[in-house]
């Protein structure tokens, strides 16, 4: 077991005390579950990284890093939208391309072609993450904390807008990834 590898679990292994921090009621609860996730994140980035520079890339991390994404990610997605942070509808969207994309991911590895992630992908996944980060501070808001002088409904619009983003970037992310190999794989098809 690798340092990326390390990494990616404990996105999977903090996913918990996210969730646990977002229902109880103690004091900073919100506060302590943003940290949290933030620190998840910058895990996502540091896997990443690591395997890339010191070549400890894997082909456990390879199957493990999508998995904690959106084991950590979808998670706190699906609590805000129980909350009615997140709307229905660019939630539903948002899950239906991830599962159109793991299914020509999987079908590409079928065919041994492995698929690298595009730049818009990434910037989905950063902005969803974002849209996560003031969604939390929207729900603290919600409950009667207060944020920098900010009221519900404006931080509520900002994650509503910054969650459509992250959709917008993933749809194109998937056309990129669709016109890049879908080549390679029906070639081999």
């Amino acid at each position: 077991m690798n340092i990326p590898n390390l990494l990616t679990l404990s996105r999977i292994f903090i996913t918990p005390f996210i969730v646990l921090f977002l229902f109880i009621n103690i004091p900073y609860n919100y506060f302590i579950a943003a940290f949290l996730f933030l620190i998840g994140c910058l895990t996502d980035l540091l896997d990443g990284y690591i395997a890339r520079k010191f070549n400890q890339g894997s082909k456990l991390g390879i199957f493990l890093d999508p998995m904690a994404d959106k084991v950590f990610s979808y998670s706190i997605v699906l609590i805000l939208l129980y909350f009615n942070v997140f709307p229905l509808w660019v939630t539903l969207l948002i899950f239906v391309r991830d599962m159109a994309v793991d299914a020509f991911l999987n079908f590409s590895l079928t065919y041994k072609v492995f698929v690298k992630a595009t730049y818009p992908g990434k910037y989905k996944s950063f902005f969803l993450n974002l849209a996560i980060i003031i969604g939390i501070f929207a729900l603290s808001l919600k409950n009667g904390e207060w944020f920098f002088g900010l009221n519900y409904p404006y931080l509520y619009n900002i994650a509503y807008f910054i969650l459509i983003i992250s959709f917008l970037l993933g749809f194109v992310g998937v056309n990129s990834l669709m016109q890049e190999y879908h080549k390679k794989v029906t070639k081999e098809y």
